[in-house]
C-alpha cells in the first residue's frame, strides 16, 4: 500500500461559507414616504470579481423592485447598492427589519439587515358626547368626551378644562396614557355662575 499527501495551492479560506455582517444597516424615515438605503458591499468579496445580491422583503415596507442584479462598482457610492423602501402612512413608530440582502461571490456569501426606524409623529383628537348643554345659573354642567391618540406610537395626552370668564371648575387636568389608535373617555364638570342681582 502507498499513502501519497498531495499539497493543494494555497486558496482563500472563504469558500464555502455563510457570513452574518457585524451589524445592520439602519435608516430613519416617516410614515408616508420613500427611503433609500445605501448598503455598501461586504469587505469580504475578492475584488475584481462580481457581485450578485438578492433583497428578501421581510415586512414593515414595500422594497421597490428590482429585487436581485449584480453590484457594480462606481455609481453614487463605489461598492455599494441603493434599497428603496416605501413606508406605509399607517406604519407605527419605533424600528423594524423591512428587509434581508444577501450578497453573494461564488460559494461565499454575507447577510445584511435592514432596519428602518419609522419617526413617531404626535397627533390627538377630542370628541364630545353631547354638543350643547342647558343650565340654569348656579347649576354644573358634566360634559363627557372621547379622547384618542391619532399619533403612531404610544404618547401622554393632557386634557385641561378652561371654563369661559366668570364659569368655574374644579377638574385639575387630566392625563392619559394611549397607544396609537386607541381611545379613552372621561368628563369634566364646570358651574354655571350664579345669576346677578340687578
Amino acid at each position: 500500500m502507498v499513502l501519497a499527501t498531495v499539497l493543494m495551492p494555497h486558496a482563500p479560506c472563504l469558500a464555502a461559507q455563510q457570513i452574518e455582517a457585524p451589524g445592520a444597516n439602519r435608516a430613519r424615515a416617516l410614515p408616508r414616504s420613500i427611503q433609500v438605503f445605501s448598503v455598501p458591499v461586504p469587505a469580504v468579496f475578492l475584488t475584481g470579481q462580481p457581485v450578485t445580491y438578492a433583497i428578501t422583503p421581510t415586512g414593515g415596507a414595500t422594497i421597490v423592485p428590482p429585487l436581485q442584479g449584480v453590484a457594480a462598482a462606481g455609481g453614487i457610492s463605489p461598492g455599494a447598492i441603493l434599497v428603496a423602501a416605501s413606508v406605509p402612512a399607517a406604519a407605527l413608530a419605533g424600528v423594524r427589519t423591512v428587509a434581508q440582502v444577501q450578497f453573494s461571490q461564488g460559494r461565499v456569501s454575507v447577510t445584511v439587515p435592514l432596519e428602518l426606524e419609522v419617526s413617531q409623529i404626535a397627533g390627538a383628537t377630542l370628541r364630545l358626547v353631547q354638543q350643547l348643554f342647558g343650565a340654569k345659573p348656579g347649576e354644573r354642567v358634566v360634559i363627557h368626551y372621547f379622547v384618542t391618540n391619532s399619533g403612531n406610537g404610544l404618547d401622554t395626552v393632557d386634557i385641561t378644562v378652561v371654563p369661559p370668564p366668570d364659569w368655574r371648575t374644579i377638574e385639575p387636568p387630566r392625563r392619559y396614557v394611549l397607544g396609537a389608535g386607541q381611545t379613552t373617555s372621561g368628563d369634566a364638570t364646570i358651574s354655571v355662575p350664579p345669576r346677578r342681582g340687578r
